[in-house]
């Protein structure tokens, strides 16, 4: 019975490093996120400024990639 104990006891102790861990990497991946959207929102507002620096009559649709053009 003890020896049934101390195994549970340690494959608790492993689930809570286990945990830990998940934890650590998710922060980390949040900061990341963080960071990404604030850069772009940066770069948003940089295209919206160069969009709206355009002369006038030239700020119409994004030109169609090339693949989308017609053969």
């Amino acid at each position: 019975m003890e020896s049934r104990l101390v195994r549970l006891e340690e494959l608790q102790a492993l689930r809570d490093r286990e945990v830990e861990e998940l934890n650590r990497v998710v922060a980390q991946q949040q900061m990341e996120i963080t960071e990404l959207r604030r850069q772009m929102e940066i770069l948003a507002g940089r295209y919206r400024a160069l969009r709206t620096a355009l002369p006038e009559g030239e700020e119409g649709e994004d030109p169609l990639p090339p693949h989308y053009l017609p053969r």
